[in-house]
């Protein structure tokens, strides 16, 4: 079995660095959390929910209008997303990072800008969401899957978990707090773009390190690193395999968390009690991120997974039937868990059968089409909902998906590229 170079398996661990090299690892790890924190969904996407209505009321457009910027900025991302990871690869992440960081701020103050005119307003947005893939979760799971071996399953799910969490908690807190004191939407972006362009900038700069492998080598000259060339893994089953488990069931539980309020309402559900469903699966993700990633970074093969996947289809299944909240909320804890396997095995998985190589490319790939599927699914749920009346059919289909997804991954075999051929 094939194993990572010993460069590029390189594992800042406890015992095994100098205090410096250490301290220079927590640093990656806080930058990582921070700019998942300042990323595009909880920076754009987020506040685009609380300040829909005020836009709306402006501009005199119907709400769906002004929901479509939404669309089109994971469009965006997802058409930029294999550029992205190709710029990673070819120049590095941590330069990937700081360049998208001040155009996804600049991005971000242009949409106060935004006029009652469509095609511009769209545009602003499709604008954000491309720059928003240069420091996106895509990039930093690459620099992480560089810096870590033994423990890179836990730092991806701890950054990309805590930081987009707590971003998308309180972000939208943060808009809220603007209108309610009497300013408008536009100052709302503005004082985001800030945010990221004078918080952000500087943490990113001085904790952001590229690998040891990476440092010393010029900027222009791609460093060699154990694994698949892009062209190999396009032609790879196990590749559309795992395109066909993660980023689909990525897609699947995204739509769902947007789509369980109007679900448990049409089933007489008070507003107050769905939102708690909301939150309970949001909570449940942020936390089993950096949990699973530990779990599987004890392990040899994704097997460990399938039971995730499971809980989540019986979470769906719940919260079609329970009829009392205490059960409603572990139908929301139950989706929470696959949620948090879904968004976390997928950089992983990718790192680990196809190594480092061309990563940033691979997960070009993966993750444009996670955004495909979550764009997706909404229309699929609510367009069964006009034929229907109901959602029924269709949570029920997604269920069918995850249990697929928990079947499939039974049938993968051992990593490719693992912690020197062994478990850590």
């Amino acid at each position: 079995m094939a194993s990572e170079s010993a460069a590029a398996a390189y594992d800042p661990s406890p015992g095994s660095l100098s205090s410096e090299m250490s301290l220079r690892a927590a640093g990656v790890i806080l930058a990582g959390t921070y700019c998942a924190f300042l990323s595009i969904t909880p920076t754009v996407v987020a506040l685009l929910g609380v300040f829909l209505v005020p836009i709306a009321t402006e501009f005199g457009w119907p709400r769906t209008e002004v929901a479509g910027a939404i669309a089109v900025t994971a469009l965006g991302t997802a058409i930029a997303y294999p550029f992205a990871g190709r710029l990673a690869d070819r120049i590095g992440s941590r330069r990937t990072i700081l360049l998208g960081n001040i155009l996804l701020g600049i991005a971000i103050l242009f949409l106060s800008l935004a006029r009652n005119e469509p095609v511009s307003f769209y545009l602003l947005f499709t604008f954000a969401g491309v720059v928003g893939s240069l420091p996106s979760t895509m990039v930093i799971a690459k620099l992480l899957a560089e810096w870590f071996n033994r423990s890179r399953g836990l730092w991806m799910g701890f950054c990309g978990g805590l930081g987009n969490g707590f971003g998308a908690i309180l972000f939208p807190a943060l808009a809220s707090t603007v209108l309610l004191r009497g300013y408008g939407w536009r100052d709302g972006f503005l004082v985001v773009g800030a945010i990221v362009l004078v918080t952000g900038f500087p943490v990113l700069f001085f904790l952001l390190r590229e690998a040891p492998i990476r440092a010393h080598k010029a900027l222009a000259e791609p460093v060699a690193r154990d694994g698949m060339s892009f062209r190999e893994t396009m032609r790879s089953a196990r590749f559309w395999l795992i395109f066909s488990i993660a980023p689909l069931g990525a897609g699947c539980m995204t739509s769902m968390f947007t789509t369980i309020v109007p679900i448990l309402t049409d089933r007489g559900v008070a507003l107050g009690n769905a939102v708690m469903v909301i939150q309970a699966f949001a909570l449940t993700t942020t936390v089993a991120e950096p949990v699973i990633g530990g779990l599987i970074d004890r392990t040899t093969s994704p097997k460990l997974i399938a039971p995730m996947f499971l809980t989540a289809a019986g979470g769906l299944w719940l919260m079609l039937h329970a009829h009392s909240q205490p059960m409603l909320v572990l139908a929301g804890m139950m989706m929470g868990v696959g949620a948090g396997a879904d968004y976390t095995v997928l950089p992983y998985l990718l790192s680990r059968y196809f190594g480092l190589k061309e990563l940033g490319a691979i997960s070009g790939i993966a993750y444009s089409g996670a955004l495909v599927f979550g764009a997706i699914m909404p229309l699929f749920l609510n367009g069964v909902f006009d034929l229907t009346g109901n959602y029924n059919a269709a949570v029920y289909t997604i269920a069918g998906i995850l249990l697929y997804s928990g079947v499939a991954i039974l049938t993968f075999g051992r990593y490719r590229y693992a912690v020197h051929g062994r478990p850590a």
